[in-house]
């Protein structure tokens, strides 16, 4: 009686690996720009929102609305560009830069994702909306940046108008200030 065997040899197991290990290696930087690509844009919609959604609120309660970068953990705005923790939406009657309390804060966005640096420019480290809409001052430009590089811009003008653009390229993203 002949004995059927089942299974695979050694040559044919390793030949097995050699092969997953090249068809991975090629599709492993083709997902990372996926991803990449994913955490840009998931990025830039929900910034770009918050300002929007800022604008409006300013516009619907008659008084003005600030959105400013705070570090993760904290209802303290930042007195630097560096959005990378995240930002807050507050009532700012006063002009402060600061809400005056909890009840102040309309909106928290906190960022754990670490692949993603954001930085708004120099000359403007947060946007407070007048009860008309307006963002009076110069323009607000936050660059979404990952690996080094640019790859995306969301920007608001003085009159209050929200825009965002993907960056395609190989731009560096410049220096933090």
């Amino acid at each position: 009686m002949k004995r059927s065997q089942t299974g695979f040899t050694l040559i044919e197991a390793i030949a097995a690996v050699a092969i997953m290990a090249i068809v991975m290696g090629a599709g492993v930087p083709s997902f990372k720009r996926i991803l990449t690509y994913q955490r840009v844009a998931s990025g830039m919609s929900l910034l770009s929102t918050s300002l929007a959604s800022a604008r409006m609120a300013a516009i619907s309660a008659a008084t003005p609305i600030t959105v400013c970068p705070i570090t993760t953990g904290s209802r303290r705005c930042r007195q630097d560009s560096v959005w990378d923790g995240g930002w807050m939406v507050f009532r700012d009657r006063l002009r402060k830069g600061q809400p005056r309390s909890d009840k102040d804060v309309l909106q928290v966005i906190e960022r754990s994702d670490r692949h993603l640096v954001l930085w708004s420019t120099a000359s403007r480290k947060y946007v407070r909306f007048q009860a008309d809409g307006r963002a009076g001052g110069n323009n607000l430009i936050i660059r979404i940046c990952s690996d080094g590089k640019l790859n995306g811009e969301v920007a608001v003008n003085n009159v209050g108008r929200v825009r965002s653009r993907r960056v395609s390229g190989d731009r560096p993203c410049g220096d933090r200030r």
